[in-house]
């Protein structure tokens, strides 16, 4: 595990970490980008898959520890819910035995949809692993997630790029966003691309919306990357390296550096 700096006085920048697949591992490697240039986010927040690389990048999970994880991701179809969860809590469930989101830097916010009320539910406090298995809850490729407080579910299905509480966590940071629903990337097939393109085609207003409300978007180039297969991640992650340091030149006018 990495021990991360205490925040800097002056907030660096907020990151707001879009819906996606096996695409969202993107999210990481933006992350290691900025770090390797001097950027250190003060805040993310985060929805869906996004929501699980960077609480692990928040937490001080090293790369080393995920890539035997990843690349030994068993073949399972997606909507067949026993093998995934059982798979999701035996590979995930131990890194966050006792963590708390409050208790990371950079502070971390979940996005959460409530099923009873069809609103949004923004988590920054309280056990990390809950409010994450909340966020990978999405009907119909995976039941809801079952809480004293209702049932609940991936956020993207209310917000697919929490803008709006990125800017709330990083207290008057710059915002740059992170869109993966938008970006270049191979179909799924079968019941997963029917999903994954419908939820492109209702989540397109909401979007838009968003986007126009940050400071800067990155939109990583997936096409290289299956949808579907998590041993693809390397060129997940290395798409959004890519998106950074092609876009350096705006991040710098945006962020403040602070050196790890």
């Amino acid at each position: 595990m990495t021990s991360w700096p205490a925040e800097p006085e002056t907030p660096t920048v907020s990151l707001a970490l879009g819906s996606g697949l096996t695409g969202t591992l993107a999210t990481w490697g933006m992350l290691e980008a900025l770090k390797a240039e001097g950027y250190f986010p003060s805040s993310m927040a985060a929805v869906g898959w996004s929501a699980l690389w960077a609480s692990l990048w928040a937490m001080g999970a090293e790369l080393h520890e995920l890539e035997s994880l990843l690349d030994s991701v068993p073949t399972f179809q997606w909507d067949d819910e026993g093998p995934f969860e059982d798979w999701l809590e035996l590979t995930f469930g131990p890194f966050f035995t006792g963590e708390r989101l409050e208790d990371w830097e950079p502070r971390v916010g979940i996005v959460l949809t409530d099923l009873t009320t069809g609103g949004l539910i923004e988590v920054d406090r309280g056990e990390a692993w809950p409010a994450i298995l909340a966020s990978l809850a999405t009907p119909p490729l995976r039941a809801p997630f079952e809480s004293p407080d209702g049932m609940l579910a991936d956020g993207s299905l209310v917000c697919p790029l929490p803008v709006d509480f990125a800017r709330m966590l990083g207290k008057g940071a710059p915002v740059i966003a992170l869109d993966l629903l938008s970006a270049p990337s191979k179909p799924a097939v079968g019941r997963v691309g029917a999903w994954q393109r419908g939820m492109q085609l209702m989540a397109k207003p909401l979007l838009w919306e968003q986007r126009r409300m940050a400071d800067f978007t990155l939109t990583p180039d997936l096409l290289d990357q299956e949808p579907m297969d998590f041993r693809g991640w390397r060129l997940a992650l290395q798409a959004g390296e890519k998106a950074v340091t092609e876009n350096l030149g705006r991040i710098k006018s945006l962020a403040s550096p602070f050196s790890l």
